[in-house]
């Protein structure tokens, strides 16, 4: 007689995710959600799952231990992948790339959580839920990677990329704080000038300055900026400082910025 092995131990020996397998499948046809409750197909009873019954929770799907090793298993379609496994591939921060595909068209905000929008169906996106709260979320397949315009966005977001809002500004670091300000949707202008110089970025809604600090800038830059700082304190003029130990990335801003941008009165996230 067979062992058999829940879905979240199968999940285990085949090195996925729980919620990644219990999406394949769905998608293959394995099973399907009745109730809030994960059922067996025709076609999952064929490949050998049975309905247990667990003393405090119930019944739940199981699978003999064989199946891994089932041809039918491995020519599933791969499983969709969600935005944090997106991300992980490039190199972003999840909540970031939401706002990559949200300005490409791909998703659209739902009260909580993402909606797959027309053209993320296009793609390959497909709408799915959390279990326990209905939130809803995206997932795709691994041809999104070949997106171009997904592949354009993720390349404006490294130190040397483009310009997402067609402001070109003077330095590359200036540039991807730039996209980063863009992505999350903010009001703000580029080089607010001053007698004694320009701050980066001001925030007309609550009369904000945002002053960055390169790593590398010369004596004279330094004094320049150094007199800016002292003209804004002497006007009681609002202005925050950034400066990173490390070369500047997306994700340093992403784990810093929201955070100094919160204590000055604009939430991102």
């Amino acid at each position: 007689m067979s062992n058999y092995i829940s879905t979240t131990a199968l999940a285990k020996k085949l090195g996925k995710d729980s919620r990644e397998l219990f999406t394949l499948l769905s998608s293959g046809g394995w099973i399907v959600k009745v109730d809030k409750r994960w059922q067996l197909t025709n076609k999952g009873r064929f490949e050998g799952g049975v309905l247990l019954d667990h003393p405090k929770y119930g019944d739940y799907v199981a699978w003999p231990e064989c199946v891994v090793k089932h041809p039918i298993l491995i020519g599933l379609p791969a499983a969709p992948w969600t935005a944090s496994k997106l991300s992980a591939k490039l190199s972003l921060p999840a909540r970031l790339l939401s706002l990559v595909l949200l300005d490409l068209g791909l998703v659209t905000r739902g009260p909580k959580g993402w909606l797959v929008s027309a053209a993320g169906r296009d793609c390959g996106g497909m709408q799915y839920h959390t279990e326990k709260t209905a939130i809803p979320y995206v997932c795709w397949p691994e041809s999104i990677l070949d997106y171009q315009p997904l592949q354009k966005a993720v390349g404006a977001l490294t130190i040397a990329g483009p310009s997402m809002s067609g402001r070109q500004l003077s330095s590359s670091e200036l540039q991807l704080l730039e996209n980063w300000l863009y992505l999350h949707a903010l009001h703000y202008t580029c080089g607010r000038q001053f007698d004694m110089g320009a701050s980066d970025f001001y925030f007309p809604n609550c009369a904000l300055h945002l002053l960055y600090w390169p790593q590398r800038e010369g004596a004279d830059q330094v004094a320049k900026r150094l007199a800016l700082t002292d003209h804004l304190q002497g006007r009681a003029i609002h202005y925050i400082e950034l400066r990173f130990e490390h070369p500047i990335t997306v994700s340093h801003i992403d784990d810093v910025l929201p955070g100094i941008l919160l204590q000055a009165g604009i939430a991102v996230y």
